[in-house]
């Protein structure tokens, strides 16, 4: 058979039992009841488990998971702290959960050229992100949107905002440094490290203080 690109409008109508005039509404109904209507079968919906098992049967996410356990087992055993592990992963995990994707490493990235992994610049700012316009983070600084300086400790980094989670930082070579969303009281994930500036960054000390005081806003359950 044919294609339709490559057929006469006369060839395209007969195929179809029509004409110019088109079909009458007796034909509509009647093919209707056929067909059914003409509408694209929506995809099921997965949970938020779902979503997580999925995400489980990516092997680099594997491995990623296992490279965070062992450096979590091996900061404890040299009384390090290894909330920089958790940090990194929760942003990361909670992108990927809700469907996101992620550069295992920088190096995906040919445009990141700044030092975003300095364990020895953790108490300074390192590099800068700006901050979206009318995000929270921005809610967040005196200054409101805008550039300000972090400390940066990854070697990851998201990909895409899985959906429902806007970008509101990006570094200057363009990587995504904070995601947040506008349902809940208060879901931002950052990939720099505040815990390490809050004693001296008023920025820092704001996102912990924003967040506290969303969190007691929720009623107790």
């Amino acid at each position: 058979m044919q294609k339709e690109y490559t057929q006469t409008k006369e060839q395209v109508l007969e195929g179809l039992r029509t004409d110019r005039q088109g079909l009458s509404a007796q034909e509509a109904e009647k093919r209707l009841q056929e067909h059914g209507e003409n509408r694209l079968k929506e995809a099921e919906k997965l949970t938020l488990f779902q979503r997580f098992v999925q995400q489980l049967k990516d092997p680099m996410l594997l491995i990623l998971l296992a490279a965070a356990a062992v450096s979590a087992v091996t900061n404890i055993l040299s009384h390090e702290s290894f909330t920089e592990v958790i940090i990194i992963l929760l942003v990361v995990l909670l992108n990927a959960v809700l469907g996101g994707t992620l550069y295992q490493d920088l190096s995906e990235l040919p445009a990141a050229h700044l030092r975003h992994m300095d364990f020895f610049g953790r108490a300074k700012h390192v590099h800068t992100v700006t901050l979206a316009p009318g995000s929270r983070l921005a809610a967040c600084r005196q200054q409101g949107a805008g550039v300000q300086g972090v400390n940066s400790m990854h070697h990851q980094a998201l990909h895409t905002a899985a959906p429902g989670l806007a970008v509101a930082a990006l570094s200057e070579d363009g990587v995504i440094e904070a995601l947040e969303a506008s349902a809940g009281p208060f879901c931002v994930g950052v990939q720099w490290h505040p815990e390490h500036l809050f004693h001296r960054d008023p920025f820092a000390l704001a996102i912990f203080r924003a967040f506290v005081q969303a969190a007691q806003l929720v009623p107790a359950p």
